[in-house]
């Protein structure tokens, strides 16, 4: 019970300094370049949040599950998952470098989702290794990597602002402190778990952790679709003014949900 304490403690820190420090940049953002420009960002964010789910499609959470019950066999989980990923990876971003050509966007909205469609990528990486630390049962480095990105974000973001340097900028200022956290991450499960990030192939373990996935990348899909369409939808209806007046009131509800996340993870 007390690891349980502990790492409920470390992940609700971690989630609501998260939530804070999110919403004091999105409503800097939105101040400063306004309706039109924030429609653009959040739509960017919230397109390649809905196609990056097929990268994952509920691997994390079986690795999770089944490296916790067999800690030998977790650098052989992690190695098969990650090559999976990759190549699911390079076909989700393909898709959504030919999805938002075929929508008619402009090329300033379509420049924020090729970034932003990285910057994804290299969440639902930092989100496979923090998923061997939960395997693990150590939730720590988890919120400090969680809280130190969204302080880098507010820096960097705050700085791009304030030079009015373009808004490709703001995706930027995502891009680069998830590409640390992958960073932090992998030199924290070697030098600590010497665990490495080498992806292998292993077919009996692809099979075995394929099928159990299947329910947790339903479940993931829905819920990912469920919470982002809305807004792709009305982008294309109605236009970027209207997304960026959506989207402010959506960050707000958004940021209660750091209760339910940090129970989850430490369950």
């Amino acid at each position: 019970m007390s690891s349980i304490a502990k790492n409920t403690a470390f992940m609700t820190i971690a989630s609501v300094g998260q939530k804070i420090i999110s919403f004091v940049y999105f409503s800097l953002v939105a101040r400063h370049i306004g309706a039109e420009g924030t429609g653009k960002y959040f739509f960017a964010m919230a397109f390649t949040t809905v196609l990056v789910v097929f990268v994952d499609l509920g691997l994390t959470s079986v690795l999770v599950r089944e490296a916790a019950k067999a800690r030998e066999k977790i650098q052989a989980y992690f190695s098969t998952i990650l090559f999976v990923k990759i190549i699911f990876g390079i076909l989700s971003y393909i898709a959504a470098v030919v999805i938002i050509n075929l929508m008619g966007y402009p090329i300033e909205t379509k420049r924020l989702v090729y970034l932003s469609a990285v910057t994804m990528l290299f969440d639902s990486l930092h989100l496979t290794l923090y998923g061997v630390l939960r395997a693990i049962g150590n939730l720590k480095y988890e919120a400090i990597g969680t809280i130190s990105s969204q302080l880098i974000t507010l820096t960097l973001g705050s700085i791009f602002l304030y030079f009015n340097l373009p808004l490709i900028f703001l995706i930027l200022a995502f891009t680069i402190p998830s590409f640390l956290n992958v960073c932090y991450v992998t030199t924290v499960l070697y030098i600590k778990y010497k665990i490495n990030l080498t992806p292998h192939f292993d077919k009996h373990i692809f099979i075995y952790i394929g099928k159990i996935s299947i329910p947790f990348a339903l479940a993931a899909i829905f819920a990912r679709v469920y919470s982002y369409v809305d807004s792709i939808l009305l982008s294309k209806l109605a236009g970027d003014i209207q997304v960026g007046w959506y989207s402010i009131p959506y960050k707000i509800t958004y940021a209660f949900q750091f209760v339910p996340l940090a129970l989850m993870a430490t369950l």
